[in-house]
């Protein structure tokens, strides 16, 4: 008893310190340590036992399977998944049948597939407000950031204001990089901030006809046990995306053990209290 006590407030302590932010950055590769993985081993044992001690009463027996098949299909997932994250043009006939893996080799994924197009929306950007230092010969001073969402005049102050318009050709759409002022004050525009951002990739199987799927952030394109992500994206001249691609042999054992945990809680819900 003392023993499952202390084996589950372990693993609780280590789950509390992989969500702590680290100096390093890395704090959740403590879930990689081998004390980490040998207490989940020790509590699924431990769940096996109540198991097979409470092996009449299916409403205990289900929900502490379910947390033995969730446990197994992390650590099958941990062991033999695939993760990698790497850049690819938006051209539609750039075909890859491999992506670079973590330690230099390269993975066959089974199929092809490009990137055929992209899109991104912005923000409406903001204005920097910089006015002539004369402490200095020629400087200048940062006044303020003003943002252009929802306002049709940014209101500088004692220095007057700017209709919206001014900042944005009507016809084109661009916005002014810097707009400048009699007494020589100015307003720079700031980086543009992404609002939102897909892509269309193209897959090629082997056998088959090709078809093209959109990728959202968080909304990846699964295909022949790979699920491959959307995580950003760069390049004005010669635009690209930098995709995640992860292939977990242990997904579906997880969900099962999520399904058996749940049905096995609600059952319990409507079960007579008896003494176990």
């Amino acid at each position: 008893m003392y023993f499952t006590i202390i084996s589950f407030a372990a693993v609780v302590l280590f789950l509390l310190v992989g969500a702590l932010p680290c100096l390093g950055g890395n704090s959740a590769m403590i879930f990689r340590s081998p004390v980490f993985i040998a207490l989940l081993g020790i509590i699924s044992i431990l769940s096996l036992y109540c198991c097979w001690k409470r092996i009449r009463y299916p409403c205990f027996l289900i929900p502490h399977l379910g947390a033995v098949v969730i446990l197994a299909g992390a650590f099958t997932g941990f062991i033999f998944g695939k993760s990698a994250q790497f850049n690819l043009p938006v051209m539609p006939a750039a075909l890859v049948d491999k992506i670079p893996a973590p330690d230099g080799s390269r993975w066959n994924l089974g199929f092809c597939f490009s990137v055929a197009d992209f899109h991104a929306e912005y923000y409406k950007p903001d204005y920097s407000f910089f006015i002539p230092d004369k402490t200095k010969k020629g400087g200048y001073r940062k006044s303020g950031t003003f943002s252009t969402e929802k306002v049709t005049v940014l209101d500088l102050g004692k220095w007057g204001s700017v209709p919206i318009s001014s900042l944005k050709d009507g016809k084109t759409g661009k916005w002014t990089d810097i707009y400048t002022f009699d007494d020589g004050s100015a307003l720079m525009r700031e980086n543009a901030v992404p609002k939102d951002f897909e892509a269309k990739i193209r897959i090629v199987p082997k056998n088959g006809k090709e078809f093209t799927c959109l990728l959202k952030v968080n909304r990846p394109v699964s295909y022949e046990g790979w699920r491959i992500y959307l995580v950003s994206f760069g390049g004005d001249g010669n635009p690209c995306v930098q995709l995640s691609a992860k292939k977990d042999v242990g997904r579906g054992t997880v969900i099962a053990g999520i399904w058996m945990l749940m049905a096995g809680t609600f059952i319990s819900c409507f079960k007579r209290k008896e003494r176990f």
